[in-house]
């Protein structure tokens, strides 16, 4: 459970990221819809599992003495995985994927389920993620940021 809470905030500023939240606006808009904002979603989900697929294999290759300073919260699952087993391992790589694919996946779900009418919403939105996009990510990156200090301080 340690390494789970580790992760959620990690997971939840990937899915903050609005650059494919924008992506996944613009693809229910377009005219695949939300079959285009899905393979994006499928594309997504793929991706961060081979990306923490491949950091297990390789953090089992390295010295994870030093993997606990890198800042990457795929690498915190990996030298986190040493501490609670597959299982655990598993479990907090799920959660780092869902979490972090939210913000796809809801804009998804919700085009599926309320069809046309979501589209007004849609445009709004849009409209909002890209004048604000630079602000969202500075606060993203601000967020990780103190959270990285804050575990670099809990280390020393």
């Amino acid at each position: 459970m340690h390494l789970i809470g580790e992760i959620i905030p990690y997971g939840v500023g990937v899915a903050l990221s609005p650059l494919p939240v924008i992506a996944t606006v613009l693809l229910l808009m377009a005219p695949t819809g939300a079959r285009g904002a899905a393979a994006l979603l499928a594309a997504r989900v793929l991706g961060l599992g081979a990306l923490i697929t491949v950091s297990v294999l390789l953090i089992d290759l390295i010295d994870t003495g030093f993997g606990s300073t890198l800042p990457a919260a795929v690498v915190q699952l990996a030298v986190g995985a040493a501490d609670v087993g597959v299982g655990g391992s598993i479990l907090a790589a799920a959660v780092f994927v869902v979490l972090a694919c939210a913000g796809i996946a809801l804009p998804t779900a919700s085009a599926v389920i309320l069809g046309a009418r979501i589209t007004p919403t849609l445009l709004q939105t849009r409209t909002w993620l890209v004048r604000n996009q630079q602000l969202l990510i500075a606060i993203v990156l601000l967020v990780v940021g103190v959270l990285l200090i804050g575990a670099g301080i809990a280390e020393l």
